[in-house]
């Protein structure tokens, strides 16, 4: 059981975003039906509260998973871009996409420009120089 609080302020809970969870035997998420608010904590940010409760007890190998809402796999962002951009490109516009970095995960941070083609510069403009954080 996790703290919870009636404070349901900002756009976060207003915009349908509902927590659900899974166990590592099921792969159909659900959402989490206690109930669920926001909290302001003492050095001003804001914590995402929510209560579950069990209605059975895990598997000594499972693992419990939350998430502030239902996962949407990359795979399918990244398939229906694979079908979008040689229509775009067909219809005129100019379409670039580029690695920017890594996440924490490994996976890449990609960069997607959609331009109109007319009134478009020659030349590309510089990439903007991002500080850098200091490793620890």
């Amino acid at each position: 059981r996790l703290q919870t609080t009636r404070l349901v302020t900002g756009q976060l809970l207003t915009d349908g975003l509902q927590p659900v969870f899974r166990h590592s035997g099921d792969n159909d998420w659900q959402l989490v039906k206690g109930e669920i608010g926001m909290l302001r904590m003492p050095d001003g940010m804001i914590a995402f509260t929510f209560e579950h409760s069990m209605s059975r007890n895990l598997e000594k190998d499972q693992e419990l998973y939350f998430a502030l809402t239902f996962p949407y796999p990359l795979g399918r962002i990244y398939s229906h871009l694979q079908s979008l951009v040689p229509r775009l490109v067909q219809n005129g516009v100019y379409v670039n996409r580029e690695e920017l970095t890594k996440s924490l995960g490994g996976h890449p941070i990609e960069l997607l420009s959609l331009t109109q083609r007319s009134n478009r510069s020659a030349q590309r403009l510089p990439k903007p120089e991002l500080p850098m954080e200091e490793e620890a």
